[in-house]
């Protein structure tokens, strides 16, 4: 049985004059009150609530319903949620949750405390032909005091009597009850006062054309500087492996764009703070390297023959390890003066009103005109790079293409609300099937390189080493040929980028800005 209709109930003492208006017409049985909490759940970036979806455990289900109406979708017996999704139990729950979660983690929001009192409605033959639940609800959140939502009544019709359901909600209608209009997880999430918009990796920094780069540019910086701000507690407490991604990102985007957007600073402050973001994203590059190998474990061990499985394990135990010793430098490092007067002199330079007279060549300049200049010279640089390539170039031609490409991405990122979105997306989109190419073809060869330096450094004395050497052999032998594989493509991939299409598009694309 689901609810078919809520309703908001101003007074609780209209409560009994609601059953006395249905009992002109059916007979009521009051049940025993029932109490339940409800605890609710989401990840840090709201993909839950993104997809109109509602994640919940009372103690002895787990439950995944709909955002808009309470209804529940898929239930699985688990008294306690798990930190990650795939801790939960083999279930469609589990199914088709992992895709939405990924390696987030599930984060309390808040619970419900819930008191209701259902009352069974009856027809003439004594037949129970809707449920009409009385519900208090109220809200629990740490460190706050209960707080109460408005009181409802909920219809939950029986299957086979819609007739008789509709006839009740009438009546509940004539007694001047409006329908909710939101489920009470919507009504709590307002009351608590949670921005469901407060967090978002994409970038999403809108510019207007004539504006000085100077500004434009800070307005960008500061924008990334606010997300390497919110996820620096989550990579302090090791939540969970993207608030790291995120953070890096944002510092790698920023020094992209310190060295990308040129002359819009004086070059002493450009270079000083290329040098100070260049530090901080060193200090994570083994952590988020592990991550990756961490996370990757079962493909890993899907590329070995099913007896081998196993003997990889040490692999990712030594993994772990080294893991926690690279999570405590980074800690270390985030907390540091170093790290930290950086981000203060950096935020205190992007708050800095404009230079007056201006500090460089293209301080002063629209940013519409400076930002067409630097996407076209990316684009030109790339696709010079990308011809030169041949079935003998050396592997770091492609990684420095994959740079490239990553450069390019950023600068169209960066001023996306320059440009027609349609059509800034479809160069997007071949542009990220490149860039998946090439570092994919990156990550095998590092991988290669990184394994066989592992079997190197293990001594045969340890227990099973032999059977782990085999292997991680075995294993290198998997990605070489899916390395070459990947290779292969690379060819028709870049055919395609570089295609008159998509040259006529980058120019059509680079010859108008965004219409207001």
């Amino acid at each position: 049985m689901q609810i078919q209709k809520r309703f908001s109930v101003p007074e609780a003492t209209l409560l009994q004059h609601i059953l006395d208006v249905i009992k002109t017409q059916f007979s009521v049985q009051k049940e025993p009150l029932v109490r339940k909490i409800q605890h609710f759940y989401d990840t840090f970036d709201w993909r839950l609530f993104n997809k109109s979806l509602v994640l919940q455990t009372d103690g002895t289900d787990v439950s995944l319903g709909s955002y808009v109406d309470d209804l529940v979708l898929e239930t699985v017996p688990c008294k306690k949620l798990p930190k990650f999704v795939w801790d939960l139990p083999d279930s469609p729950l589990k199914k088709r949750l992992a895709p939405i979660v990924e390696m987030r983690a599930l984060l309390p929001l808040f619970a419900l405390r819930k008191r209701t009192t259902p009352n069974r409605i009856l027809n003439e033959d004594a037949k129970t032909v809707v449920y009409l639940d009385f519900e208090n609800i109220s809200i629990k959140q740490a460190g706050k005091s209960l707080l109460p939502l408005p009181l409802t009544v909920s219809l939950r019709p029986v299957r086979g009597y819609e007739t008789e359901a509709a006839r009740v909600a009438d009546l509940l209608e004539k007694t001047g009850l409006q329908q909710a209009t939101s489920s009470s997880f919507a009504a709590a999430l307002q009351e608590t006062g949670f921005d469901t918009q407060r967090y978002s990796s994409k970038l999403n920094v809108l510019l207007q054309p004539d504006q000085r780069s100077d500004e434009a540019a800070k307005q960008i910086f500061r924008f990334l500087l606010d997300i390497i701000r919110k996820n620096e507690q989550g990579v302090l407490q090791d939540t969970d492996t993207e608030f790291l991604h995120d953070f890096r990102v944002a510092i790698r985007r920023t020094r992209s764009g310190l060295s990308q957007i040129k002359d819009v600073f004086a070059e002493t402050v450009t270079e000083k703070f290329k040098k100070e973001f260049a530090t901080i994203g060193k200090a994570s590059n083994q952590l988020r390297d592990l991550d990756v190998y961490l996370l990757d474990a079962d493909r890993f061990r899907a590329r070995l023959p099913e007896h081998m499985s196993d003997d990889i394990s040490p692999l990712f135990v030594q993994l772990q390890k080294m893991r926690q010793s690279a999570l405590q430098d980074v800690r270390k490092f985030v907390q540091s003066d170093t790290y930290c007067n950086t981000l203060i002199d950096w935020q205190a330079f992007l708050n800095q009103p404009p230079a007056n007279p201006a500090a460089a060549a293209n301080a002063e300049r629209p940013i519409a005109t400076v930002a067409r200049e630097r996407i076209n010279r990316r684009y030109q640089s790339l696709l010079k790079k990308g011809r030169r390539i041949d079935a003998n170039s050396e592997d770091a031609q492609l990684h420095a293409l994959r740079i490239d490409g990553k450069k390019l991405r950023y600068l169209l990122e960066f001023f996306a609300s320059l440009f027609p979105a349609q059509q800034l997306g479809i160069l997007l989109k071949q542009l990220k099937k490149l860039q998946d190419n090439l570092g994919q073809f990156q990550d095998l060869c590092v991988q290669e390189m990184e394994l066989q330096q592992f079997i190197d450094s293990i001594s045969l004395r340890q227990r099973g080493a032999r059977k782990t050497i085999a292997a991680i052999g075995c294993l290198i032998g998997a990605i070489d040929r899916e390395k070459w594989q990947v290779r292969k493509q690379f060819d028709h991939i870049f055919k395609d980028f570089a295609s008159s299409k998509n040259k006529a598009l980058f120019a059509e694309l680079l010859s108008n800005q965004k219409e207001e």
